[in-house]
């Protein structure tokens, strides 16, 4: 199993140069000094799991995503761990997951009534 450092780090070195932008310039973007980027791309330190939240909502793109970009062999065990060792606020994360859910299964019973009221299908095939 390949050092989970390494592996992010090719993930975001891949997707920096797919956007054609220097380390500066991605580290800046998001607030970030290009020698401690540097570092996250070397695989010599872990991106801040903030970072990562964060570039996921502006991007799309998961440490999940991170770690198949980077073509990594990592476990869910590794990624946890980077989680713990830098003391990340998972409760936070996980709660706020659920309000969306529920959020989500709120507008899908709506929708449903709202179907069933009018009689035809609003969910197209």
């Amino acid at each position: 199993m390949e050092n989970l450092n390494s592996v992010v780090g090719r993930g975001l070195r891949a997707v920096r140069l797919h956007r054609r932008m220097t380390q500066g310039e991605f580290a800046s973007k998001y607030g970030y000094d290009r020698a401690v980027y540097s570092k996250w791309e070397q695989g010599v330190n872990a991106p801040k799991l903030e970072f990562l939240y964060r570039f996921e909502k502006e991007n799309g793109i998961s440490l999940v995503d991170l770690v198949a970009i980077g073509g990594g062999d990592v476990s869910v065990a590794q990624m946890l761990e980077m989680a713990k060792v830098q003391d990340f606020d998972l409760v936070s994360l996980i709660q706020e997951l659920v309000k969306k859910i529920e959020a989500l299964e709120t507008r899908v019973a709506e929708l449903e009534a709202e179907r069933d009221k009018k009689g035809r299908n609003i969910f197209p095939s």
